[in-house]
């Protein structure tokens, strides 16, 4: 494929600036595994905000599961189980929640309420995304 000269045509951003400060409604719309730049494993929620002035748009929540050391792994895999029982799931229902596809099964189309703040990092702005289970049937 060839690409295409772009001399004369108006670059555009996406367009997409971090959501304010605020709550937010939203149903979880996909779970992936993937990792960072440095190669810690996470969990990633994708939530489409579902009402309101962004209905529509989407906001994500990282979960590590590892740190650089032991101690930071704990503090990481401590975070990860608040966030399923932020989900209401259930201890029993966490230990036994060993893959991606289970955790799918439980959490994808969940309704949920968010909290989204804001933080900088490297002189950009990004949310920061807290989210707890409304009810289990979609919207």
């Amino acid at each position: 494929m060839i690409l295409p000269d772009t001399i004369g045509i108006e670059a555009k951003k996406s367009g997409y600036s971090p959501l304010p400060a605020g709550e937010y409604l939203g149903i979880i719309s996909k779970i992936e595994e993937g990792a960072s730049q440095k190669g810690t494993p996470l969990i990633q929620f994708e939530i489409d905000i579902t009402t309101g002035e962004y209905a529509g748009r989407k906001v994500w929540k990282k979960v590590y599961l590892a740190g650089a050391d032991d101690e930071k792994t704990k503090m990481a895999l401590g975070m990860y189980a608040g966030v399923l029982e932020s989900l209401g799931m259930t201890q029993d229902q966490r230990h036994a929640t060993k893959t991606i596809e289970q955790l799918r099964e439980f959490a994808l189309r969940l309704n949920v309420e968010m909290y989204v703040s804001q933080r900088e990092y490297n002189g950009k702005i990004y949310n920061d995304v807290d989210m707890e289970y409304l009810e289990n049937k979609p919207f």
